[in-house]
């Protein structure tokens, strides 16, 4: 479906169906004496398009008003409702941008140089400034929702260097609003257009020091609860690569839905849109069944038991910020599958001035205890014996051993061994076909050589993932010539490593022992 506006402020309509795209339809909108509308953002749930946008409408003669409309309509009968969510008096540049919680509209856009989250809690609409930089000129939000949590992220001009800014949000149930700000290991300078996918990844548009523009893209590690290091999308042989956008899909195969993503990404080449529209489809894996960010006002999905709520960082990391109890927290993750192995991660924390012990358990099953010294982050993990996952369900419990409270700030849960369609990653190297070859010898004093095989000429990308499902190495990404090739990847500690190798249009998967 796509939402535009024509020359004479008309706001159109075109749905795509079976690979064609309906003649346009005109969607109306409060007249209120247009001078022009601009940015409609639109969100779809079933036959509902939700459509937000700016306008400036003309108050008086030589008065006018920028005002911020939302819309909601069915497909089917484009019977529409309007609302005005905000306005200001004058002509002001701004952009707007909408996500959806069920059928939920969740809004952002800027005003004043700020970035304002809009959202309906029963009939009342409340608005927040999330941007907090009296200094800093804020612009070009853009927002997602998924599992639970809103990322949105925007231009941020700061002493004149455009950067990236972005928030976690977990939707309002009242006036109060929670959300913290998300780190960068690296962060985008220069840069322009954020666009938020998933919750996971974050594209943006970057100038290099020669004015050549290119499309990167971060990934969200929830370890460090941070935006991994960029890397580029757009091709390298490209002039410029401007505007970009993104959508995801989970491929199925009959009931069974895969267990990685499909993000197709388009971008244009150059300021023009007849310059030509570049796009890229990747596979990306997805190894994380549950997560949650503790410690909030409304309580995790899967929570059973906590007295509430410590919130040590004033709402900006999500580590510091944990549920307790006095004696012991407790969890249910539901729907596992029995056919799957898992692991859990624990982000544990506390400020008390004085050393706490805890006790992890899996249904009655001691995974471990953990130390948490005062103002230190313990992530603790381990895998879960198969026994406590066949029944496709477990329980948590976080057990105070010494200490004021049981605490607890993040919980992750990753698949990571299987077998079958759904395999996050085989118990033994795929085969490799005659027609692409990868060999991987064994890794001797942290160094891992590879020799790769390709008989045409391709883009091929390797990435090293640990056992928590986290990609610890991008080991290759770019374009190789038909040859072989040798690529020696440094710095991997012992232990048992996979990897998702793909060569054009194919792809393998495998497991790596490091070996001293």
């Amino acid at each position: 479906m796509a939402v535009w506006v024509r020359g004479n402020d008309k706001l159109m309509l075109s749905i795509r169906d079976n690979g064609v795209w309906s003649n346009p339809g005109e969607i109306s909108y409060p007249d209120f004496n247009v001078q022009s509308i601009d940015n409609p953002a639109i969100a779809v749930k079933s036959d509902t398009c939700h459509v937000f946008m700016d306008g400036i409408w003309r108050v008086e003669q030589r008065r006018y008003q920028t005002k911020w409309l939302y819309g909601k309509f069915e497909i089917n009968s484009l019977k529409e409702e309007w609302r005005v969510i905000a306005s200001k008096s004058g002509m002001v540049s701004t952009s707007s941008t909408i996500s959806l919680k069920d059928n939920i509209p969740l809004l952002a856009y800027d005003r004043n140089e700020e970035i304002i989250y809009a959202q309906r809690v029963g009939p009342i609409w409340y608005k927040w400034n999330v941007s907090n930089s009296p200094d800093d000129f804020s612009r070009k939000p853009n927002i997602d929702y998924l599992n639970g949590y809103v990322n949105l992220a925007w231009v941020e001009d700061s002493n004149r260097v455009p950067i990236i800014e972005c928030v976690s949000i977990v939707p309002a149930t009242d006036s109060n609003l929670d959300y913290h700000r998300i780190n960068f290991k690296q962060r985008p300078s220069n840069a322009d257009e954020p666009f938020v996918i998933t919750n996971q990844w974050l594209y943006w548009e970057e100038e290099d020091v020669s004015g050549i523009y290119e499309i990167k893209r971060a990934c969200y590690e929830e370890s460090t609860f941070s935006w991994d290091y960029p890397v580029g999308v757009s091709d390298i042989s490209w002039a410029d690569a401007l505007y970009p956008q993104a959508l995801y899909y989970r491929p199925r195969k009959g009931d069974i839905v895969a267990n990685f993503m499909v993000i197709a990404s388009i971008w244009s080449e150059g300021e023009t849109p007849d310059i030509g529209i570049q796009e890229r489809d990747e596979q990306i894996d997805d190894f994380r069944f549950a997560s949650s960010n503790l410690g909030q006002i409304n309580p995790s999905p899967y929570q059973i038991q906590r007295e509430g709520y410590l919130d040590y960082s004033n709402g900006f990391r999500a580590y510091e910020m944990v549920d307790y109890h006095p004696q012991e927290l407790i969890y249910r993750i539901e729907g596992l599958d029995p056919a799957l192995r898992y692991r859990i991660i624990l982000g544990l924390f506390q400020k008390s001035g004085a050393r706490w012990k805890e006790r992890i358990e899996v249904d009655g099953t001691s995974l471990g205890e953990s130390y948490l010294n005062s103002g230190r982050v313990v992530l603790f993990g381990s895998e879960i014996p198969h026994i406590n996952t066949r029944d496709g369900e477990i329980t948590i419990k976080i057990i105070k051993e010494t200490g004021d409270y049981a605490v607890c700030g993040v919980l992750y849960l990753y698949e990571y061994s299987d077998k079958g369609y759904k395999s996050t990653f085989p118990k033994e190297p795929t085969p490799i076909t005659t027609k692409y070859e990868l060999y991987i010898r064994p890794i001797t004093y942290g160094k891992m050589n590879l020799e790769i095989g390709i008989p045409e000429k391709c883009r091929v990308n390797l990435r090293i993932f640990d056992v928590t499902g986290r990609c610890v190495r991008n080991a290759i990404d770019e374009v190789m010539g038909a040859g072989i090739h040798k690529v020696n990847v440094e710095g991997l500690s012992a232990g048992v490593y996979f990897y998702n190798f793909r060569a054009g249009k194919e792809y393998y998967r495998g497991k790596i022992l490091n070996i001293r």
